[in-house]
């Protein structure tokens, strides 16, 4: 029970909402032009779901082997880095994570055809070139846009394909706003390790621009998601983007007044907040 509980840590459950978030959209917006599928819509969540943990498996394994994760480590305690595992059990159980992930995504090929093999092996070395590799994404402060592509525009757009066979304009639109609200997950979580992250030689985009540019731009992403919700919603909007912007200027007021280990709270928050807008935005779609 021990082991599964360190599994279960390392698999970083209060990130998955970001992932989970995307997906759910898409669902709505497959209501919404009448094309839902039951068994593609599951299917989706789950493969996005153990794309996520492996990508999650793949940067805890990199970050102690690039030495990145060290004793003032300011996030939750790493599995490999504490001991927890070993990085070679890591290594095998990722493996197995990602080899179960495209097993399962083969299987909407027959949904949306042979184009998305492409997209499952764009979806597999993401996750293995964000933290691994000779030039990783995350130590080139190129994170951010990844986080865009793949936990906003990829699951979204495509959660629809599978279902629809094409890419409508609101669907285009709600991909990029919740992966916007995704980004903020990331930024806050570099600019807790800011200061560990220069030692570390871990370029993120709060290292190269400042706290101060980042906490803007935390502001600024939910602003523009709350403004690309009209795109998709008209005024069946209003009020869900007032709750959405409450909730994300009270977490950016917490962002730009916390230190260290005191913005852990706010990356859980965040990231539920990536799941806030998008059943917001969903329950515009369908009714």
């Amino acid at each position: 029970m021990l082991n599964l509980k360190v599994w279960f840590l390392a698999a970083r459950p209060k990130t998955l909402f970001v992932s989970m978030a995307p997906v759910l959209l898409g669902w709505a917006l497959a209501c919404h032009y009448g094309v839902f599928n039951f068994l593609p819509a599951i299917i989706c969540l789950v493969f996005a779901l153990l794309a996520q943990i492996t990508s999650n498996f793949i940067n805890d394994y990199f970050d102690f082997v690039k030495g990145s994760d060290r004793d003032d480590r300011l996030g939750p305690e790493r599995a490999v880095a504490s001991g927890a595992i070993s990085a070679e059990r890591m290594l095998r159980v990722t493996v197995i994570t990602m080899c179960a992930a495209l097993l399962l995504g083969l299987s909407l090929v027959h949904y949306g055809g042979p184009c998305l093999i492409f997209v499952g092996a764009f979806v597999a070395l993401f996750a293995f070139a964000y933290s691994g590799g000779p030039c990783p994404l995350s130590y080139l402060g190129l994170g951010d846009i990844a986080v865009l592509v793949f936990y906003g525009i990829v699951p979204v757009t495509f959660t629809y394909y599978v279902q629809g066979l094409n890419f409508p304009f609101k669907v285009i639109v709600s991909s990029i706003a919740v992966g916007l609200v995704g980004v903020n997950l990331l930024i806050v979580n570099n600019y807790r390790d800011v200061e560990a992250d220069k030692i570390s030689n871990k370029k993120t985009t709060v290292v190269r621009f400042g706290r101060k540019t980042m906490s803007a731009v935390y502001l600024s992403d939910c602003v523009v998601a709350s403004l690309l919700g009209f795109l998709v919603s008209g005024t069946l909007w209003i009020v869900p983007s007032l709750l959405f912007m409450v909730v994300s200027v009270m977490l950016y007021k917490k962002l730009i007044s916390l230190e260290g280990k005191a913005l852990n709270g706010v990356l859980g928050l965040t990231s539920f907040n990536v799941l806030i807008y998008a059943v917001l935005l969903s329950i515009t779609l369908i009714v």
